[in-house]
């Protein structure tokens, strides 16, 4: 096990790591991406599977996992369910609701903290993009963004929910932060809709765009509906994060693209060249 420290003050219990541990202090990773990436390059495995610190593989995991790849040894990525650790069932009802890979609007069902892949594919796939995830830039959808890759490199790929890992029950985080947390995973969400509808030309997610969209403004009349005011205002700030996340993601982008078409090994500098040798 691969475990990434990204406290500032170090976890005293894993100081002297068993020998079946290897424990890194990483406080300079800020992001879940970063320290994602980094445990992958120190795994000597064939296989990655990636866990949340707030949840754990269920007893039975590794064997099922094993019994699983015996059947279909081709298959290079996995994901699983993520259900409470008190017995009540699946976290939310996202997890309910689960995910497969063979559509590409079901593939965000799918959860980053029970995820399998083969450690080549995952590093063919260029790893999780850094600019997604918990603590990144745009704050979410590492996960989501490592599986349209997948699916759209079509790289065999499975939704396994039997392989369950065990998550600790959710607590209640208050308003305002619930409010925080909508906006910034709408933030995610918006940003990856951009990615993959406009800078990778993919125009199947058009649908996501609506999605994106329509889905929290469905939520906020039904909860004006039944006077829950505070849950259309949580709404809302998710509908304002996805717009947000899309539009600030569109000039985060050109701005990218400008940088490397100005930079000395860019666009501009090698026309110019040309251009001198062409007289």
């Amino acid at each position: 096990m691969i475990l990434v420290d990204q406290n500032f003050v170090p976890l005293n219990r894993f100081k002297s790591s068993p020998a079946n541990i290897s424990y890194y202090h990483k406080p300079e990773f800020t992001s879940v991406s970063a320290a994602r990436n980094f445990a992958a390059s120190c795994a000597s495995g064939e296989w990655l599977i990636f866990c949340d610190d707030d949840g754990y593989l269920e007893e039975n995991y590794l064997v099922r996992f094993n019994d699983y790849l015996e059947n279909r040894p081709s298959v290079k990525m996995i994901a699983g369910s993520i259900v409470r650790d008190d017995g009540l069932g699946f976290y939310s009802i996202r997890h309910k609701i689960g995910g497969n890979f063979s559509s590409i609007f079901n593939v965000k069902l799918l959860m980053g903290s029970n995820f399998c892949i083969r450690k080549n594919v995952f590093f063919d796939l260029g790893q999780f993009d850094e600019l997604f995830g918990a603590g990144s830039f745009w704050g979410s959808g590492e996960e989501t963004d490592l599986a349209i890759k997948a699916y759209f490199s079509n790289i065999e790929r499975v939704y396994v929910p039997e392989l369950q890992v065990l998550h600790v029950k959710p607590y209640g985080m208050g308003f305002v932060n619930s409010m925080y947390k909508a906006f910034f995973y709408g933030l995610g969400k918006g940003a990856l809709v951009q990615k993959w509808l406009v800078l990778n030309l993919k125009p199947i997610l058009m649908v996501e765009f609506l999605e994106m969209q329509i889905v929290p403004l469905i939520k906020i009349f039904f909860s004006l509906i039944k006077l829950r005011v505070d849950n259309s205002l949580i709404h809302f700030c998710s509908l304002i994060g996805r717009y947000l996340g899309f539009f600030s993601s569109c000039l985060f982008s050109f701005f990218r693209q400008g940088v490397r078409l100005l930079s000395p090994n860019g666009y501009f500098r090698k026309n110019a060249t040309l251009n001198k040798h062409s007289h």
